[in-house]
Protein backbone atom coordinates (compact mmCIF):
# COMPACT_ATOMS: atom_id res chain seq x y z
CA UNK A 1 0.00 0.00 0.00
CA UNK A 2 2.80 2.46 0.76
CA UNK A 3 4.16 1.63 -2.48
CA UNK A 4 1.06 2.66 -4.14
CA UNK A 5 0.39 5.42 -2.00
CA UNK A 6 3.78 6.75 -3.35
CA UNK A 7 3.11 6.44 -7.06
CA UNK A 8 -0.04 8.46 -6.44
CA UNK A 9 1.49 10.88 -5.01
CA UNK A 10 4.30 10.77 -7.57
CA UNK A 11 2.29 10.97 -10.53
CA UNK A 12 0.08 13.97 -8.56
CA UNK A 13 3.26 16.00 -7.92
CA UNK A 14 5.71 14.79 -10.85
CA UNK A 15 8.65 14.44 -7.78
CA UNK A 16 10.20 10.68 -7.68
CA UNK A 17 12.10 10.43 -4.61
CA UNK A 18 11.42 6.49 -2.73
CA UNK A 19 10.49 5.14 -6.27
CA UNK A 20 10.86 6.15 -10.09
CA UNK A 21 7.64 6.85 -12.27
CA UNK A 22 8.37 5.53 -15.11
CA UNK A 23 6.68 5.31 -18.59
CA UNK A 24 5.40 2.15 -18.73
CA UNK A 25 6.03 -1.42 -17.29
CA UNK A 26 9.93 -2.52 -17.04
CA UNK A 27 11.31 -5.46 -18.97
CA UNK A 28 11.31 -7.72 -16.14
CA UNK A 29 7.81 -7.56 -15.30
CA UNK A 30 6.52 -8.12 -18.45
CA UNK A 31 5.21 -11.61 -19.29
CA UNK A 32 2.33 -14.27 -18.52
CA UNK A 33 1.96 -15.49 -14.83
CA UNK A 34 0.02 -17.89 -13.52
CA UNK A 35 -0.79 -19.75 -9.75
CA UNK A 36 1.39 -22.65 -11.12
CA UNK A 37 4.05 -23.22 -14.67
CA UNK A 38 1.63 -26.51 -15.38
CA UNK A 39 -1.20 -23.83 -16.33
CA UNK A 40 0.60 -22.10 -18.53
CA UNK A 41 -0.78 -21.80 -21.75
CA UNK A 42 -4.40 -21.72 -20.87
CA UNK A 43 -6.86 -18.97 -19.26
CA UNK A 44 -8.27 -21.78 -17.77
CA UNK A 45 -6.16 -20.44 -14.63
CA UNK A 46 -8.01 -17.72 -12.45
CA UNK A 47 -5.26 -16.40 -11.43
CA UNK A 48 -3.81 -16.04 -14.87
CA UNK A 49 -2.52 -12.26 -14.89
CA UNK A 50 -0.31 -11.06 -18.66
CA UNK A 51 1.73 -7.46 -17.67
CA UNK A 52 2.55 -5.96 -21.18
CA UNK A 53 4.40 -3.03 -21.08
CA UNK A 54 0.77 -0.12 -21.28
CA UNK A 55 -1.41 -2.77 -20.64
CA UNK A 56 -2.91 -5.53 -17.85
CA UNK A 57 -4.69 -8.40 -18.27
CA UNK A 58 -6.28 -10.23 -15.17
CA UNK A 59 -8.70 -13.46 -15.49
CA UNK A 60 -11.91 -11.56 -15.91
CA UNK A 61 -10.91 -7.69 -16.18
CA UNK A 62 -8.63 -5.99 -18.38
CA UNK A 63 -6.97 -2.71 -19.38
CA UNK A 64 -4.47 0.37 -19.41
CA UNK A 65 -1.99 0.88 -17.24
CA UNK A 66 -1.80 4.49 -16.83
CA UNK A 67 1.11 4.88 -13.96
CA UNK A 68 3.79 3.07 -13.31
CA UNK A 69 6.32 3.25 -10.23
CA UNK A 70 9.29 0.78 -9.57
CA UNK A 71 11.14 0.47 -6.26
CA UNK A 72 15.18 -1.52 -6.26
CA UNK A 73 14.23 -3.21 -9.63
CA UNK A 74 11.58 -5.22 -8.03
CA UNK A 75 8.88 -3.39 -6.63
CA UNK A 76 6.00 -2.50 -9.01
CA UNK A 77 2.66 -0.27 -7.93
CA UNK A 78 0.81 0.27 -11.13
CA UNK A 79 -2.36 2.74 -11.77
CA UNK A 80 -4.87 0.89 -13.98
CA UNK A 81 -8.18 1.35 -15.54
CA UNK A 82 -10.11 -2.13 -15.33
CA UNK A 83 -12.93 -2.96 -18.00
CA UNK A 84 -14.58 -6.26 -16.44
CA UNK A 85 -18.24 -8.15 -16.44
CA UNK A 86 -19.71 -4.53 -18.04
CA UNK A 87 -18.03 -2.09 -15.52
CA UNK A 88 -15.56 -0.01 -15.67
CA UNK A 89 -13.34 0.81 -12.27
CA UNK A 90 -9.78 2.57 -11.31
CA UNK A 91 -7.50 0.88 -8.92
CA UNK A 92 -3.91 0.49 -7.64
CA UNK A 93 -2.01 -3.06 -7.61
CA UNK A 94 1.24 -3.60 -6.52
CA UNK A 95 4.00 -6.53 -7.02
CA UNK A 96 7.53 -7.77 -5.93
CA UNK A 97 9.72 -9.86 -7.86
CA UNK A 98 11.44 -12.46 -6.86
CA UNK A 99 15.96 -12.51 -7.14
CA UNK A 100 15.56 -15.00 -10.10
CA UNK A 101 12.70 -12.92 -11.78
CA UNK A 102 10.50 -16.09 -12.08
CA UNK A 103 7.97 -15.35 -8.96
CA UNK A 104 5.68 -12.25 -8.89
CA UNK A 105 4.42 -11.98 -5.93
CA UNK A 106 0.55 -9.70 -5.82
CA UNK A 107 0.25 -7.72 -2.26
CA UNK A 108 -3.00 -6.67 -1.22
CA UNK A 109 -3.85 -3.26 0.98
CA UNK A 110 -4.66 -5.56 3.57
CA UNK A 111 -1.30 -6.97 3.69
CA UNK A 112 -1.90 -10.44 2.03
CA UNK A 113 0.22 -11.62 -0.46
CA UNK A 114 -0.43 -14.48 -3.66
CA UNK A 115 2.68 -15.62 -5.66
CA UNK A 116 2.13 -16.29 -9.69
CA UNK A 117 5.17 -18.00 -11.43
CA UNK A 118 6.47 -17.24 -14.78
CA UNK A 119 5.35 -18.74 -17.84
CA UNK A 120 7.60 -19.87 -20.43
CA UNK A 121 7.24 -17.81 -23.84
CA UNK A 122 6.64 -20.74 -25.53
CA UNK A 123 3.70 -21.62 -23.56
CA UNK A 124 2.01 -18.26 -23.05
CA UNK A 125 -1.30 -18.32 -23.68
CA UNK A 126 -3.47 -16.86 -27.11
CA UNK A 127 -4.69 -12.84 -26.48
CA UNK A 128 -8.47 -13.39 -25.61
CA UNK A 129 -11.22 -10.98 -27.02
Amino acid sequence: MKLACTLVLLTASGVASAADVVDGVPRQFIGEWRSSVSACGTWDDDMALRIERHHIRFYESDGPVLAVAVRDQRELALIVELTGEGETWLTTTQFTLSPDQQTLTSVSDSGTSFARHRCPAAASAPARD
